[in-house]
């Protein structure tokens, strides 16, 4: 049986514990900081005390850190407390957790920054990161606000948990979004800058080309009722009265990779805001449509079934609810026919932007 390691009082000291030859104690472990070519990577790290009493107070408070997933206050790297504050964020709708974690790991994760202890970030660091990301055209200013969704209250939870002093990722992206804006003022001026939305003329076509095709109801909808595509996946038959012309948005469906990896659709019942469960009033216009889909999808919208809902009005030939990827690939498809069927030299028929939105007010909210 191996012999115990003394200290000069004759105490015996544990593994990874050594008395300092200039005074004083320390304890050395391996830290998993990483992979490399499927082998982990470990890091010496170390602490030190006056006292063995003061060491083993140490290696206890590190002890209950590791169980929650933290090694030490001064080490813990933002991947780390980012990991923990998804798992304390069980109010989350599983589609938005799943893309910030999806966002999170292809920009930050395996990034510096990601590695980066939190004592050690600086505001500056943050700042460079998302410019770089930015110039690359990785990212957008807009769509670095997903990963600041994710960092800036993961830093307040540290904070809290006194780990750093002050959350350095708050307002972060203000001087970025004010230069982009600045930017995009500049290009307007020099011409250089057009807003992709549909001009009355281009939604005249575009309704020419959709019409009497099984996707000028779902499309007019989207145009005329100011729809998100989420939304109008959802919608049921029990959503809509068409004596009254009354529709009800109160959820989406969406699509989504689950946790166990596997993708499926799910219904979420609210919307992407408070506000925006609405009323609506249907344009005369589109009951008819609504009449002829209901006598075409007849029984068949009864038979499919997302978490215990059925009954909805637009559904795909393999019998499921179609899905805002579909819908956002039909679009461009019709776009794409619409400006194949415009000849050459035909200079009064629109062509429809390969990238539009429909902006102003839509029909249905006008008195």
């Amino acid at each position: 049986m191996a012999r115990s390691r003394l200290d000069s009082k004759r105490r015996a000291l544990h593994t990874g514990e050594y008395e300092k030859t200039a005074g004083g104690y320390e304890y050395r472990w391996r830290e998993k900081i990483g992979e490399k070519k499927g082998r982990a990577v470990y890091k010496q790290r170390s602490i030190t005390a006056r006292s063995l009493d003061e060491l083993r107070q140490m290696e206890q408070q590190l002890s209950r850190d590791k169980a929650e997933g933290i090694l030490s206050a001064s080490t813990v790297t933002l991947n780390q407390y980012v990991d923990k504050w998804f798992k304390t964020k069980h109010s989350l709708k599983e589609n938005t957790k799943n893309n910030y974690g999806y966002m999170y790991t292809k920009f930050v994760r395996h990034s510096r920054i990601g590695k980066m202890p939190l004592q050690k970030m600086k505001k500056s660091d943050l700042l460079a990161f998302y410019a770089e990301l930015i110039e690359q055209g990785s990212l957008s200013v807009s769509t670095c606000a997903t990963l600041q969704s994710v960092i800036v209250p993961t830093l307040e939870l540290a904070v809290d948990d006194d780990i750093i002093r002050r959350n350095i990722a708050r307002e972060a992206l203000k001087e970025l979004s004010k230069k982009a804006s600045n930017d995009t003022k500049s290009a307007v001026i020099a011409g250089a800058h057009k807003p992709e939305s549909l001009t009355v003329a281009e939604q005249k076509r575009f309704l020419q080309v959709i019409k009497d095709t099984v996707w000028e109801l779902p499309m007019r909808v989207l145009l005329e009722m100011g729809l998100r595509v989420g939304e109008l996946s959802a919608l049921t038959w029990r959503d809509v009265n068409l004596d009254t012309r009354v529709m009800d948005i109160n959820k989406t469906l969406v699509y989504y990779k689950k946790s166990d990896g596997h993708c499926g659709m799910a219904i979420h019942y609210g919307t992407k805001t408070d506000a925006g469960c609405r009323t609506l009033i249907i344009p005369k216009q589109l009951i008819s449509l609504f009449k002829k889909q209901k006598q075409a999808s007849g029984k068949l919208s009864d038979t499919v079934f997302v978490d215990g809902v059925n009954g909805f009005i637009f559904i795909t030939r393999e019998q499921t609810p179609h899905r805002q990827d579909t819908i956002n690939r039909a679009l461009k498809r019709i776009i794409r026919s619409a400006n194949d069927e415009v000849a050459d030299d035909d200079a009064e028929t629109p062509l429809l932007p390969q990238k539009c939105r429909f902006a102003g007010t839509p029909p249905a909210y006008r008195s």
